[in-house]
């Protein structure tokens, strides 16, 4: 039996290319964490009616025809729009920083709900009004554990042992912690790990979000545990995350 020509999913709007004069592509991440992209014809007319709609980061029913080469929106709702995040310029480079993410850790084919409920539920807690950084570093977290690149902050990626209580080493390309005695073994670029930021790595891992944000931080540690992670998020990309430079100026 032929699949059906239209098709209905609901999911996040993660990104917007224009197309022409007046057309938009989406990518939407649905709820079953498939990729969708779509052409929203007119959609950057004066008059249109789903120039609202299909705003980035809206949570959106939609009905989809399926095309030749690109897939076509026939119809949109709003489901959510997530007020409170937009109304705050802060929350807003958060929200779009890990909506890159999630539409570059998002596989075509290989769907995944456990990154997509990540991710709408990491936008709940920012909409709610909450400003801890620490719920991006746990986002940052989580995705690398469900894409299957969790990183071991207990011992040396080359030696094994256990890491000791003084600072370390982390190395993109070996995605882990280096002892100082097995620095000589990686060939790519090394950046300092404190170990008082290794400490709260543990931390976040071992007690949750909830509780890390309760933790007594120096900007120092903040900045550091910023640095890794996004650097990270850079390396395994393999290009720049646009959002990161719009975060960090606000």
């Amino acid at each position: 039996m032929p699949r059906s020509r239209i098709y209905k999913s609901e999911g996040i709007i993660v990104k917007q290319i224009p197309l022409g004069e007046s057309d938009k592509i989406i990518t939407i991440i649905t709820s079953k964490g498939l990729k969708i992209r779509a052409v929203a014809k007119g959609v950057r007319k004066p008059k249109s009616k789903l120039s609202g709609t299909i705003d980035l980061l809206n949570l959106v029913s939609v009905s989809v025809a399926r095309g030749r080469n690109l897939d076509i929106l026939s119809e949109a709702y709003a489901l959510e729009t997530f007020r409170t995040i937009k109304e705050d310029l802060a929350s807003t480079s958060r929200a779009l920083y890990i909506a890159e993410l999630t539409d570059i850790f998002t596989v075509e084919g290989a769907p995944s709900e456990n990154l997509y409920s990540l991710f709408f539920n990491t936008l709940k807690v920012l909409d709610s009004g909450n400003s801890n950084k620490m719920w991006i570093r746990n986002f940052e977290l989580k995705l690398l554990e469900i894409s299957g690149f969790m990183i071991d902050f207990f011992s040396c990626i080359h030696c094994r042992k256990p890491l000791n209580p003084h600072d370390h080493l982390f190395s993109h390309g070996g995605g882990g912690v280096l002892c100082p005695s097995c620095r000589i073994h990686s060939p790519d670029q090394l950046n300092k790990l404190p170990f008082n930021t290794l400490k709260v790595l543990r931390y976040l891992i071992r007690e949750g979000v909830k509780k890390s944000c309760d933790l007594s931080l120096t900007n120092e540690t903040r900045d550091d545990l910023e640095r890794v992670l996004t650097e990270h998020m850079k390396f395994l990309a393999e290009k720049e995350i646009k959002t990161l430079k719009f975060m960090s100026i606000i």
